[in-house]
């Protein structure tokens, strides 16, 4: 049996790249508002975007987003997109990324890079992402699984909350960093004495990466070649880590899922017609990324999955609010929020009702 297992996994690490990279394809089981598509050096029509030029296409329901592609989303737009074994992206308003394959041809090292907005990503620790990383202006992470989200701020910070799993924190060995240990209730800040490389965010933990950087200089410069002197350019990094608080699991849930408007529940851009294949193809991946998310949410917690379990899952809508609305009862409320959860201090049982209430 051991021996039937060390051949299975060498022959999964190494598989033809096209096969790769069929399988770190996903398909929009989602879409709200307006989604694009960039495709490299694609005929039809055609943007410049970062000193290239893309083919660019309108997304919709049932789409393939094929490693390589550039994902966009508009003001109150969001998708979400579920890969064959159940791995789920959501990918807020106002966001792009892009999803790169492995240059070797091991199967599980993938590299996401958001080059802005917001990100929630449920992956299976036992699935081919499950050493997957992420990349972004002046942050990079390796994800160990399973539910994590990641707000890329610009060209000098970023914020990563794990909700469950685990991430590790990677900043260049060269570069002059700070670690920072904030008590969420009291905002009591502790300097760590000592930074080792990694540093690991555990599951209710959230961390801003803050690079001090020259920007008087950098826009002085030319703008094509803005991301390579910013490199240049840090000073310093501070990566404050705290406990993840009530505020900010609000900012995760109002960025995971969007409640179309009247006016918009009646438009065909929200809700375009799709064809039976479609609709079968989508109900299945949902079916299997419920089926990915409950198993992990058995291994994190226990008593949490007993509850779910006891009652009916209709979507990943579901299951993700679900996990959110549990974490947010354990955390604690911040005495002084970030800048970015200043509209979710009043957390009254409305608010709760609101966000985390099933309809």
């Amino acid at each position: 049996m051991i021996k039937f297992m060390k051949v299975f996994i060498i022959s999964t690490l190494l598989l033809p790249l096209s096969l790769i990279g069929a399988i770190h394809s996903g398909t929009i089981s989602k879409i709200h508002g307006q989604v694009e598509i960039l495709t490299l050096g694609s005929t039809g029509q055609q943007v410049k975007y970062n000193g290239n030029y893309y083919s660019l296409i309108k997304a919709k329901l049932g789409d393939k987003v094929k490693a390589g592609q550039l994902v966009r989303t508009g003001i109150r737009s969001l998708a979400k997109i579920i890969f064959d074994n159940g791995d789920q992206f959501i990918i807020s308003p106002g966001s792009e990324y892009m999803l790169t394959l492995p240059k070797s041809k091991n199967i599980t090292s993938s590299l996401i890079n958001l080059t802005r907005g917001k990100l929630r990503a449920i992956i299976s620790k036992h699935g081919p992402r499950n050493k997957m990383k992420v990349k972004t202006r002046n942050a990079a992470m390796g994800v160990r699984g399973t539910d994590f989200y990641i707000n890329a701020k610009g060209f000098d910070r970023s914020e990563v909350s794990v909700i469950r799993g685990k991430v590790t924190l990677k900043v260049d060995t060269k570069t002059p960093k700070k670690v920072i240990n904030i008590d969420t209730l009291t905002n009591k800040k502790v300097v760590e004495k000592k930074v080792a490389k990694e540093i690991i965010l555990e599951t209710g933990y959230s961390a801003n990466l803050v690079s001090s950087v020259n920007l008087v200089n950098i826009l002085q410069k030319d703008k094509t070649k803005i991301k390579a002197i910013a490199k240049k350019e840090i000073k310093e990094v501070i990566i404050e880590v705290k406990r993840t608080s009530k505020q900010k699991l609000v900012s995760i849930q109002k960025a995971s899922k969007i409640e179309p408007t009247k006016l918009e529940r009646e438009s065909e851009i929200v809700q375009p017609k799709v064809t039976a294949a479609v609709a079968k193809k989508v109900a299945r991946l949902e079916k299997k990324a419920i089926a990915v998310a409950l198993k992990d949410i058995e291994t994190y917690t226990p008593n949490l999955y007993k509850k779910i379990i006891a009652r009916t899952v209709k979507s990943t809508d579901q299951l993700n609010t679900e996990v959110v609305a549990a974490a947010h009862k354990e955390a604690p409320k911040a005495i002084k929020p970030d800048i970015d959860d200043l509209d979710n201090e009043e957390l009254s049982e409305d608010v709760y009702q609101e966000y985390f209430n099933q309809h």
